[in-house]
């Protein structure tokens, strides 16, 4: 799919956020009219929409974990992961906390982001999640897409640098 179409799909889809799903086939026909692949991209979309709904979701108590996670993740600033030592945090997503490291060993300079899962998913099945998304990543190389230099886990959590 090129840039132009993947736009095209893109505006229609956000538009149809903006309309009630019972009026948005007939806001496809309208707007796409003889373009059949056009309306189905859209419509591909928001199937896949519906049915990731609630996948980001926490609960009332999951939240409040998150929000001590982190609290709990500024801590970590500071701490040496391997040959790395944690810069300051740059963000924090559903599964954990990303930081700014550089590279302590003196070897070379390089500075990176660690990725530290949070206490909330060291269940088994999150851990051989995370080692799944290391592997698909390891095998990614493309431009726009940071690429895999490290990976493990410390004591307490999992990491991707």
């Amino acid at each position: 799919m090129n840039a132009e179409r993947w736009k095209q799909i893109d505006e229609l889809f956000d538009d149809c956020l903006g309309i009630a799903p019972s009026d948005r086939s007939v806001f496809l026909k309208e707007k796409c009219g003889t373009d059949e692949n056009l309306r189905l991209g859209v419509e591909r979309l928001l199937v896949l929409m519906d049915e990731a709904e609630g996948f980001l979701e926490m609960s009332q108590i999951e939240s409040a974990f998150h929000l001590l996670d982190e609290d709990a993740s500024e801590n970590l600033v500071g701490r040496q992961i391997g040959v790395y030592r944690l810069i300051r945090h740059i963000g924090q997503g559903g599964m954990g906390s990303v930081f700014l490291a550089s590279r302590v060993d003196r070897e070379f300079r390089k500075e990176v982001a660690v990725k530290i899962v949070s206490s909330l998913w060291q269940s088994a099945e999150m851990r051989n999640n995370f080692r799944r998304e290391r592997q698909i990543l390891a095998r990614l190389e493309h431009a726009n897409i940071a690429r895999l230099l490290d990976g493990g886990a410390t004591d307490e959590a999992f990491r991707i640098s």
